[in-house]
């Protein structure tokens, strides 16, 4: 894990002068008009959604390094999940151990806000999320289908310690996010 000294992982509602580094970076890898960014990254607070951001300690000039953002688990009603929407290291440092160091400072952070589950989709990064204790679950989401049964089914079964909660309804169909990749959304978790 990446050193914490010179580094630190701080919330964005709390560091509002870090929300159009935040979108810059966000709009880097992903795309999307900068209002529609910085009224996502406004959103956040300590009830969820949740921003942090990870930016080194230089206190005259920050550089922001990475962030991540969670939600409460979007397909089943379940207290005690919450689901990774979105994690971003910036290019210039990715492989020197900031998606890590952030990943388990979130992990360390939501376990001690009384969450024992983690979910999160991705489509090409399986092995980094591996390396990290979280495993894939018997659900792949075609994008271009965007069919699934429901989460519940899959939490229920992979947390039998936690209450199980009446099964949701199933969510509309998702629109597409690249038809000619046929990207595929791996579902993972990790029990914290």
């Amino acid at each position: 894990m990446k050193p914490t000294i010179g580094y630190c992982l701080v919330k964005l509602h709390d560091n509002p002068e870090l929300i159009d580094g935040c979108a810059l970076l966000l709009n880097k890898q992903w795309q999307r008009s900068l209002t529609s960014r910085l009224h996502s990254l406004n959103k956040s607070c300590d009830d969820f959604p949740l921003s942090l951001v990870l930016i080194n300690n230089n206190k005259t000039d920050y550089q922001i390094l990475g962030h991540i953002r969670v939600k409460r688990e979007p397909l089943v009603n379940n207290r005690h999940t919450v689901f990774i929407e979105s994690l971003i290291v910036d290019e210039c440092v990715r492989g020197q151990g900031f998606g890590k160091y952030i990943m388990l400072e979130t992990e360390r952070l939501v376990k001690q806000m009384g969450f024992l589950t983690i979910t999160l989709t991705t489509t090409d990064k399986q092995e980094f999320y591996r390396h990290l204790g979280y495993r894939e679950v018997n659900l792949s989401v075609d994008c271009n289908q965007m069919s699934c049964r429901p989460m519940s089914s899959i939490l229920s079964a992979e947390s039998p310690q936690m209450p199980t909660p009446p099964p949701p309804p199933v969510p509309p169909p998702m629109p597409s996010i690249n038809k000619s990749n046929n990207l595929v959304k791996v579902l993972m978790l990790k029990n914290i």
